[in-house]
């Protein structure tokens, strides 16, 4: 083999080389199409005494990255064994989410955040004015864990995807306004993501 022939075998292996490597390094890669996560801290709690039953419910999630939570008070005046509906205010707030701090599924806390509370009826709703709202959920008890794996194909190309969810019993601690509340709640956190697995040929 002269000298010519040589540098063009030596050109094609090294192309043919590259051209291996590059593909496996797309195949290893498996570039993500869509990714993110979802989480939904919820906890109730109860205070009874002689005369009344107030019951509260916190539940914090994103959508969309935005950090939102809703609340709930129901009040029962009680009298001969007898609950009777007196108020049910709920709110709506987007706190900074500076203000939670998330321990994995271990431990959960909401700083004091500022609700407007509503109570509705036939007539409308009215508000019934601002308090702050905080959470301390505590887990206990093992994770549940569940993995979905799965394909399906669109536009020529194949799509597989792996969906993580875990959930958690806790321990809820909560203040609404100067009221302390303990009962029980849970904990859950999703992660998902998808990548493209290959295309049709163009």
């Amino acid at each position: 083999m002269d000298g010519l022939m040589r540098r063009i075998w030596t050109i094609t292996v090294a192309l043919v080389a590259l051209l291996l490597i590059a593909t496996q390094s797309v195949v290893a890669a498996q570039p993500i199409h869509q990714s993110g996560e979802y989480i939904q801290f919820d906890g109730w709690g109860t205070v009874i005494d002689d005369r009344t039953e107030v019951d509260v419910s916190v539940s914090i999630h994103n959508s969309r990255d935005v950090l939102q939570l809703h609340v709930t008070r129901v009040t029962y005046a009680l009298h001969d064994g007898e609950a009777r509906l007196v108020s049910e205010e709920f709110g709506t707030g987007y706190p900074d989410p500076g203000l939670l701090t998330i321990d994995d599924l271990s431990r959960v806390t909401l700083a004091p955040t500022p609700v407007e509370f509503f109570d509705c009826d036939a007539h409308g709703c009215r508000s019934t004015g601002v308090d702050d709202v905080s959470a301390v959920l505590t887990g206990v008890g093992p994770i549940s864990t569940t993995i979905e794996r799965g394909a399906y194909r669109s536009e020529g190309c194949i799509y597989r995807y792996v969906n993580t969810y875990e959930t958690r019993a806790a321990l809820a601690s909560l203040v609404f306004g100067v009221e302390a509340f303990s009962g029980d709640g849970s904990l859950q956190h999703d992660a998902y993501s998808t990548y493209v697995a290959g295309c049709d040929p163009a």
